[in-house]
């Protein structure tokens, strides 16, 4: 029976999953995935020019589904913090095993992707600042204040997901995160930008 390309492609990349999965990137092999998948090793390479290269492809996209559906959903209005944490619980819930995979992965890829996230977390938060204050958000002595707030979310997310458990526990941990860093957090960075300069350096 003749496969299409495509289809070749989708059996590369589900025993692929398997193998990184079960073994870990740096004790995957290309000769077992080839085993599992039933293609030759020589036609594996041809679709993917190195165990990176497939690597990348079987996490990237839930990588980047991640970092879009950060971009439209996370919604710091005090009304919407409860479901912006449901939302990502879910999301890494549904693909625990891929984010598995990155973190076990070649530290540059798991770096570059909390990067690319905390970047888009830092953008979500500086445009809310600025729709709810009348002054410029951009004024913060940091120029990467949002992006440490940022990291900070990205860093309590990582730990609660790590803990053994139950999953309505880990919404409700989450859920605590966003509403202890990002409640009436407008008025707290007005406070902070309305300080006289004089109290800011004293306190250097």
């Amino acid at each position: 029976m003749q496969h299409t390309k495509d289809e070749v492609r989708i059996k590369i990349l589900n025993a692929a999953l398997r193998e990184f999965s079960e073994h870990g990137y740096t004790d995957a092999s290309i000769r077992n995935i080839s085993l599992n998948s039933k293609v030759s090793l020589g036609n594996i390479y041809r679709y993917f020019l190195n165990k990176d290269a497939l690597f990348l492809a079987v996490v990237n996209p839930v990588l980047e589904i991640c970092i879009a559906h950060t971009d439209s959903d996370f919604d710091l209005s005090p009304t919407s913090l409860d479901q912006t944490a449901e939302n990502m619980v879910n999301y890494v819930l549904k693909n625990r095993v891929i984010f598995e995979m990155i973190q076990s992965g070649p530290t540059a890829y798991y770096s570059a992707f909390i990067t690319n996230l905390g970047n888009c977390v830092s953008r979500k938060i500086e445009q809310y600042i600025a729709n709810k204050s009348q002054n410029d958000a951009m004024t913060m002595a940091n120029p990467r204040f949002f992006y440490v707030i940022a990291t900070c979310y990205i860093s309590g997310l990582r730990s609660i997901m790590e803990q053994p458990i139950t999953e309505k526990k880990t919404k409700q941990y989450v859920k605590e995160l966003l509403h202890y860093l990002f409640d009436d957090l407008e008025q707290r960075i007005n406070r902070i930008k309305e300080e006289p300069n004089s109290n800011v350096e004293n306190r250097k």
